[in-house]
């Protein structure tokens, strides 16, 4: 279809309490239609170990604030 999906970031880290973004990019002939509840990528959740707690600049990042 043409639909390039990329996650901003490429791990989430344990911790994070922010929003995720996703970059779309339409890269084909044609334009797309995207609405609520399509799917349009996979989300892959890992175990993590350990007992490292983040507290990097983006741990309590608010979209628009």
């Amino acid at each position: 279809m043409g639909l390039s999906v990329h996650i901003a970031s490429v791990f989430i880290q344990h911790g994070v309490d922010s929003q995720i973004f996703f970059l779309m990019t339409n890269v084909g002939p044609v334009a797309l239609e995207i609405y609520p509840g399509i799917r349009i990528c996979q989300l892959v959740i890992q175990e993590t170990v350990g007992e490292a707690i983040y507290e990097g600049r983006f741990k309590d990042y608010k979209a628009g604030h």
